[in-house]
């Protein structure tokens, strides 16, 4: 696998949106998607406070993993995270939620168990688009990225492979 676009998967993946929507895109673009559901996002935003002391953020649906970002930074995970709501929000838009409540225990194991299943997968190092490295992986549980400046972690974006959609 690799982290290259195909650009059949993504019009595919627009047209999903669209159809689950009930939206239509003269150019299959998906910001006309996002435009279409901003003010309903933006409402949910205003409820959720990120807490001033924390760095990352894991992502449920329901009992399951979605993805995690965690930042080397409070400050920079801050200026991010309405961003990655909105990113999850429209990702899971439109389903159904279950009526299992996740416990807090619950999603503390689960949070140290996914963390602890990414540091033992295998990356391989890529030249940064900037100044350090990248790490990435894909696997049958992670599809990720860690940016690294001097064997520093900076940034780590962690997808549960299970729960993406594949053509």
């Amino acid at each position: 696998r690799s982290f290259d676009a195909n650009q059949g998967q993504v019009w595919d993946s627009v047209s999903n949106y669209e159809m689950n929507h009930s939206v239509k895109s003269p150019t299959s673009n998906y910001s006309d998607v996002y435009e279409s559901m901003r003010k309903e996002f933006e409402q949910n935003l205003e409820k959720i406070a990120v807490d001033e002391n924390a760095n990352g953020v894991l992502f449920f649906l329901d009992k399951t993993v979605l993805h995690a970002d965690i930042f080397d930074s409070t400050s920079v995970f801050g200026h991010y995270f309405p961003k990655l709501l909105r990113g999850v929000s429209m990702e899971i838009s439109g389903k159904k939620p279950s009526k299992e409540t996740l416990t807090e225990a619950q999603a503390k194991y689960d949070l140290v168990e996914f963390l602890d299943g990414w540091e033992m997968v295998k990356k391989e190092r890529h030249p940064g688009v900037g100044m350090g490295s990248e790490l990435r992986a894909v696997d049958e549980r992670y599809a990720g990225m860690q940016l690294e400046y001097n064997e520093h972690k900076i940034h780590s974006s962690i997808f549960n492979a299970k729960t993406m959609k594949r053509s």
